[in-house]
C-alpha cells in the first residue's frame, strides 16, 4: 500500500509540474493528489512527503481549504510552528468555522509560547 501511494504521490506531482505546458489540471489529479498528502500525512506520518503533495494542491488551487489544513499538520509535526501558523491562518481566511482550525491555530501558538 505504501508504494502504491509513494507511486501515485509522484505521478501526481509530475502532472503538477508538466500543468504549465498542459496549461490546466483535472480536478481528478487535483483530488488524488490531495488524498495521498491525507494519507501520507494521517496513515503514515510521512510529513516531509505530505506537504509536498498539499503544495502541490496549492500551486493549481490556493484555496483547496484542506490541504492548507493539511500542510499546517504536516508542518507542525515537523516543528515547523511559524510555518503552520501562517498555514492555519490561510485555512481560517477561506472558512473561519471549522472550530478544529482554531485549536490547531491555539496548539501552534502554545509551542511558539505566545
Amino acid at each position: 500500500m505504501r508504494r502504491y501511494l509513494i507511486l501515485l504521490f509522484l505521478l501526481c506531482v509530475a502532472s503538477v509540474f508538466i500543468a504549465p505546458v498542459m496549461a490546466t489540471v483535472s480536478p481528478e489529479v487535483v483530488d488524488n493528489m490531495y488524498e495521498t498528502g491525507k494519507r501520507l500525512v494521517y496513515a503514515f506520518d510521512e510529513y516531509e512527503e505530505g506537504l509536498w503533495a498539499f503544495n502541490a494542491v496549492l500551486k493549481v488551487e490556493p484555496t483547496h481549504l484542506d490541504s492548507w489544513i493539511g500542510k499546517g499538520v504536516a508542518l507542525h509535526q515537523l516543528k515547523r510552528y511559524d510555518e503552520a501558523l501562517e498555514a492555519y491562518e490561510k485555512a481560517i481566511s477561506l472558512n473561519s468555522t471549522r472550530a478544529g482550525l482554531w485549536s490547531s491555530k491555539g496548539s501552534t501558538l502554545i509551542k511558539l509560547k505566545r
